[in-house]
């Protein structure tokens, strides 16, 4: 069975990928808060818009990150991505994301999303919920 991802685009139903069948995400990272997990990926459907299936995905169309959670590591919520291009617009793209929190000096966590920006350095961004909204601090890499 397909199932739609996108105008263009289908992926098959149970093709491999234990969280979700229609969501591609790659290079996961992962962050507990309040007994839900969440994960952040590389939108690996991006480039796929972008290049379709010829086989010459050079990742240079990446520019999102994916967003899922789960309170039980077997039903996974998708909840669409972070458009990094739209808040940072000086990316070039935002790969392999990893997040961390911590509380801060206002007592509430904050979290900071880090992304590899091609081959010119790390971004990060930050929101006050592992959902969003998330917001670029520095402006720059």
């Amino acid at each position: 069975m397909l199932m739609k991802i996108s105008e263009n685009c289908y992926k098959l139903e149970n093709t491999a990928n234990p969280i979700s069948p229609n969501v591609f995400c790659a290079d996961p990272t992962g962050v507990e808060y309040n007994g839900r997990l969440y994960i952040y990926g590389t939108n690996d459907h991006q480039e796929y818009e972008a290049v379709g299936d010829d086989g010459k995905n050079g990742y240079a169309h990446i520019k999102s990150i994916v967003m899922l959670s789960t309170d039980d590591m077997v039903n996974w919520e998708y909840h669409g991505f972070i458009d990094v291009a739209k808040i940072a617009p000086w990316i070039v793209n935002s790969w392999a994301p990893s997040v961390t929190s911590r509380v801060e000096a206002d007592g509430k966590t904050h979290f900071y999303l880090y992304f590899s920006n091609s081959g010119c350095g790390v971004g990060v961004l930050t929101a006050e919920h592992p959902l969003g909204p998330w917001s670029d601090p520095l402006g720059k890499p």
